[in-house]
């Protein structure tokens, strides 16, 4: 059986618009109890939605989703408070982005894609394979990344007295990253489109600022000129840092979108 590809005209698969690299923890009751007692965090201090400044305040955060089984993404103060994090426990680089995960999953079954990054670093060129093209609105080397938590079912953490238990597992994305925030596009993304048939847009959630956010999406919408009649667009509505920017990307998006998920 012949792979399939998508290099034929119009059959490019483009998928943008950010990327990053993740740094996915190793769960351990153990070393989450310890920060706990170290933090003296009790059942009061859960907060899904706490400002994340510091150690502690991500404790907070993750510890009520835990409690709540639920997923999420949320913005941190520094990207250092994820990174520190991250040395507590053992953990393991990864690509992420909605747009990567897909790249990398539609290259094990064969088929080709191309994406719009905003960093690479040597992390990125290593992990990603050769038969994934991407363009990347960055000149320079960067990496911002991304904590990733992912919590079983059966973990239990004891907080002053209290069980807590994981009804489901679930994951949790903790983020500062330049690049993705300001998602700079490509000047030759409008190129790269002429012949795609399929678009994926991701990442918008990220940004914080309003006006920046109009400004992409009117670049955005410029690029778009490019794609062909024929062509699908698919929007991924994510979690947003800022969740009131959402009803302006989906206004700035409504008339370009084929699927909205």
């Amino acid at each position: 059986m012949t792979a399939p590809t998508a290099d034929g005209p119009g059959e490019r698969i483009v998928l943008g618009l950010g990327g990053c690299v993740d740094w996915e923890i190793t769960w351990d009751d153990t070393v989450v109890q310890q920060l706990a007692d170290r933090h003296q965090i009790t059942p009061a201090d859960l907060d899904r939605s706490v400002p994340v400044t510091d150690e502690r305040s991500l404790l907070r955060s993750l510890l009520a989703f835990l409690h709540e089984g639920a997923g999420g993404e949320r913005f941190i103060a520094s990207p250092q408070i994820g990174t520190s994090f991250a040395q507590h426990f053992s953990h393991t680089p990864t690509l992420g982005g909605t747009n990567v995960r897909a790249a990398l999953a539609m290259d094990r079954l064969g088929v080709r894609s191309s994406l719009h990054l905003v960093s690479v670093d040597d992390t990125v060129r290593r992990l990603l394979p050769p038969g994934i093209d991407y363009l990347c609105s960055s000149q320079q080397d960067q990496t911002w990344p991304h904590l990733i938590v992912q919590f079983p079912a059966v973990a239990r953490i004891n907080l002053n007295g209290t069980t807590l238990q994981a009804p489901c597992p679930n994951r949790l994305i903790y983020v500062n990253d330049p690049p993705n925030r300001q998602m700079a596009l490509s000047p030759d993304l409008g190129q790269l489109l002429h012949d795609t048939g399929t678009l994926l847009i991701s990442g918008l959630n990220s940004m914080r600022d309003a006006a920046q956010l109009d400004a992409r999406l009117a670049d955005l919408r410029h690029h778009a000129r490019e794609l062909p009649a024929h062509a699908v667009v698919v929007f991924e509505d994510a979690g947003y840092h800022i969740p009131h920017l959402r009803h302006r990307v989906i206004t700035g998006l409504q008339d370009l979108v084929t699927i909205h998920r």
